[in-house]
């Protein structure tokens, strides 16, 4: 019987057959880039790494993260906050952003990966900031000369926009200078 004289409950099944069928050859696939022979338990991802060091995966020409990938591999999608979507992370205990190892990952909300990065010593601040313009030296030569200098004229002299010059100011940003 062709797919288009099927009835619906018929072609239901069938799409679902053809769903799992789909899912398996991309598990398949997924677990022939992963090297699982490392002496730190971490399942190295060995394929396509994004320019932050995470291992990509792609399905249907979609690019994902293949440590979400794995998570959802093995514990199902993983599940949206009801008030902002797509904010759960898939955070690894072992540091390792090439690692699919399932029994190293843990969900969080983007407030615990900020936590998890903090506690660990991987937030980068202040100057050893790749993007940084501004030096710890600059901060305090800023603050000194601020309430007699307009905040426009800060943003002249060391190059950057006023709202860089009034965040340092009132220490949102820069808080470690004293």
């Amino acid at each position: 019987m062709g797919y288009d004289v099927m009835n619906k409950s018929d072609r239901l099944k069938a799409a679902a057959r053809i769903q799992k069928a789909h899912e398996k050859n991309v598990e398949e696939l997924f677990w022939t880039k992963v090297n699982k022979d490392t002496e730190s338990g971490c399942w190295e991802w060995v394929k396509g790494i994004t320019p932050k060091g995470y291992g990509q995966f792609h399905i249907n020409s979609h690019p994902r993260k293949a440590h979400r990938v794995s998570w959802e591999i093995h514990n199902g999608p993983i599940p949206n906050d009801s008030v902002y979507p797509f904010t759960k992370c898939v955070l690894h205990k072992c540091d390792n952003r090439k690692c699919v190892n399932p029994d190293h990952l843990f969900l969080g909300t983007i407030k615990d990966n900020a936590h998890d990065a903090v506690s660990k010593g991987r937030n980068i601040h202040g100057e050893a900031q790749p993007t940084s313009k501004l030096t710890e030296s600059d901060v305090r030569t800023i603050r000194m000369l601020h309430p007699e200098t307009p905040l426009s004229k800060l943003a002249e002299m060391f190059p950057v926009c006023k709202r860089t010059i009034s965040l340092l100011i009132s220490r949102e940003t820069w808080r470690h200078v004293k």
